[in-house]
């Protein structure tokens, strides 16, 4: 049987031993998913929109906006936009899969990644049961009250540029955004152990996920915490090792693009090579890192749920002791 230890130092180094001995079998997964998408899609595709883009000639100027207006650019986009919905998608998946595998590493059973991965197939539509928390307050919302705003603030200044509907379209994106990151934080971090108790039990219910958001009711601070400081430990040694990557094979510098010049510039200074070694690099540090935050997010609702299991018993025990 799993424990979980208490202090927050010896999960984490927990964490580390069952990720270190099964390495392969929960890193390789995702792993090989995310590279694969980075590689097709964030470098090859990336390289063909910008190289379309930049073949592109306008009347009106080589403005980069202007080029919005051509049917193609607007195909591309959307296009683009249902791969990566695809991709969100298939990663939930992939993540289902993951968190099935670490519950067999922790109880020391062998662990099958390929039958994982497709338990997180089955189960993908069931996860949004658990997950319809997450997006009905962080997406939904949000979204709303950023497009209302986005549709006063642009009628306020195309429409003899009146301040009140600057002001109150900018307050309502500013208040989407604000909204966006508080629900991003409350609620998906809620929602993250129901999710967790939702694999381990094989059931995606309301009630087992109603029943498993008591595991933060009295312990949010501490949540958020144990969250914060390993997020940051993470955060810290993948951003470092990502930007000496960086210096070493200098990826596509997006950041800048002003116009058609600076696309060409992009495509013209574009190495296929140096792009793929930088991706794959970057990949192997990031999905390290996002795998041992997933083992400890595990470990972790382990421990809430024997302290939950533990003040249960004694609750029971005090109350049939009040009976004799």
């Amino acid at each position: 049987m799993f424990t979980a230890k208490e202090k927050v130092l010896d999960r984490i180094e927990q964490s580390f031993v069952l990720f270190k001995n099964n390495f392969l079998e929960l890193f390789l997964p995702i792993f090989l998913y995310n590279l694969f998408s980075v590689l097709v899609f964030g470098t090859l595709g990336l390289f063909y929109v910008l190289n379309k883009l930049s073949n592109i000639s306008t009347d009106v100027s080589p403005d980069f906006f202007t080029v919005l207006n051509n049917p193609i650019v607007v195909i591309m986009i959307t296009f683009g936009m249902i791969i990566f919905i695809a991709y969100l998608l298939i990663n939930i998946t992939f993540i289902l899969g993951l968190i099935k595998s670490i519950q067999q590493a922790s109880k020391s059973e062998q662990v099958t990644p390929k039958e994982n991965i497709l338990y997180g197939f089955k189960n993908l539509f069931n996860s949004f049961k658990t997950y319809w928390y997450i997006f009905a307050y962080v997406a939904l919302i949000p979204a709303l009250i950023f497009i209302v705003g986005g549709i006063l603030f642009n009628l306020g200044f195309y429409y003899d540029n009146s301040s009140l509907l600057l002001k109150i379209g900018g307050a309502l994106m500013v208040i989407a955004g604000i909204l966006f990151f508080f629900f991003a934080i409350v609620r998906g971090i809620k929602a993250t152990f129901p999710l967790y108790n939702a694999v381990e039990k094989g059931d995606f219910s309301k009630e087992n996920f109603s029943g498993a958001l008591k595991l933060t009711k009295n312990n949010w601070w501490r949540v958020l915490g144990n969250f914060a400081l390993v997020g940051l430990i993470i955060g810290l040694v993948t951003g470092m090792i990502s930007g000496v990557i960086g210096i070493i094979t200098p990826p596509m510098n997006l950041d800048n693009i002003k116009g058609l010049e600076d696309i060409k510039s992009i495509v013209d200074n574009f190495s296929i090579i140096g792009n793929i070694i930088s991706n794959t690099l970057k990949a192997i540090i990031n999905n390290i890192g996002t795998v041992f935050m997933i083992i400890f997010t595990y470990v972790f609702f382990k421990r809430l749920e024997d302290e939950n299991s533990n003040l249960s018993e004694n609750i029971m025990n005090k109350e049939t002791k009040s009976e004799y």
